[in-house]
């Protein structure tokens, strides 16, 4: 393995002829130290993931998974035999698959901490239709909108429970828990039919610092 590591050293620095020496050696070595590898390749979102099984000639294993694109983990594999493939789960055993990644994970809590899908956009540096897409396949729903005649002031958030109001271009939220620290007697529960008055309040107050 040493001699492994000192001509994959090698090989980065080499340039035309001493890099393709190198590779030949690299070739014949990896033949004297592998028996044979089995791959699992699979696509994840748009990227292709493979997972290679490597057994050497010692008899040790080694696992490797080598993504084409983005860094996704699809939820399951991990620690599964490819070689055992057809004994996986049924669920596993797919060509494809749609995994959250990283930013739809950032893009949930956001919404979680009561952004909108306007600020989201803004932060992760995506379209809002891109977000909205992200969201929705995670299992979000949109805010509920309140009508025109409605008694609330303020929309109800349900991702992030809470209640959320845009005034000049400015968006303000108000979480449940600060509304019962807040009104107490006004939240009768944790629902919007229990706690749109205490809503109505805050955003009274809120606004009437806002106008001066």
């Amino acid at each position: 393995m040493n001699d492994l590591r000192s001509l994959l050293a090698r090989l980065g620095k080499a340039e035309n002829e001493e890099a393709y020496a190198i590779r030949l050696k690299l070739r014949q070595l990896l033949r004297r130290l592998i028996e044979d590898i089995v791959v699992l390749v699979v696509q994840a979102n748009r990227d292709r993931v493979a997972y290679a099984d490597i057994r050497l000639r010692t008899g040790e294993r080694r696992q490797v998974t080598i993504y084409s694109g983005q860094r996704v983990k699809i939820p399951g594999i991990a620690g599964l035999d490819v070689r055992n493939w057809s004994r996986w789960p049924k669920g596993l055993r797919e060509p494809q698959f749609q995994v959250a990644d990283e930013a739809a994970h950032r893009m949930v809590e956001m919404e979680k901490e009561g952004a909108s899908r306007t600020e989201i956009a803004s932060a992760c540096g995506c379209s809002v239709s891109r977000v909205s897409r992200v969201l929705v396949k995670s299992g979000r729903r949109k805010a509920i909108r309140k009508k025109g005649d409605d008694e609330r002031q303020m929309t109800w958030h349900p991702a992030g429970r809470g209640w959320a109001k845009t005034y000049k271009g400015q968006r303000h939220f108000i979480g449940l828990g600060k509304l019962k620290a807040a009104y107490p007697r006004l939240v009768k529960d944790d629902s919007p039919e229990g706690s749109w008055k205490a809503a109505n309040s805050w955003w009274k107050a809120t606004r009437a610092g806002l106008d001066g």
